[in-house]
């Protein structure tokens, strides 16, 4: 039984057309992230922070953490001392962005 629909990255970079509704899994090690920001839209704020990927062909691959998923990434993050760390992201959406 397979239990995960992981993508390569050749897959996801700088693809024309995006179906927005797939849903598949990534994994990569954590090579860079930004700090937590804090997006308000309708009086509602989220708070958000951006991620670089790269798999094992060295290919990277932006993606971008909402609410509650930036509280369980952050910690780990924070003590990692130049640590491996390794992401399986499953059930998530591509989305374009600015073309």
């Amino acid at each position: 039984m397979n239990i995960f629909d992981l993508r390569p990255y050749d897959q996801l970079i700088n693809k024309v057309d995006v179906n927005e509704t797939e849903l598949f899994d990534v994994i990569g090690e954590i090579v860079g992230f930004s700090e937590v920001h804090t997006h308000k839209q309708g009086g509602i704020s989220r708070k958000f922070m951006d991620i670089e990927l790269e798999d094992d062909e060295r290919k990277k691959l932006s993606a971008t953490f909402w609410g509650e998923f930036v509280d369980e990434i952050v910690p780990h993050l924070l003590i990692s001392n130049s640590q491996l760390i390794i992401i399986v992201m499953q059930l998530i959406k591509a989305h374009k962005f600015q073309d």
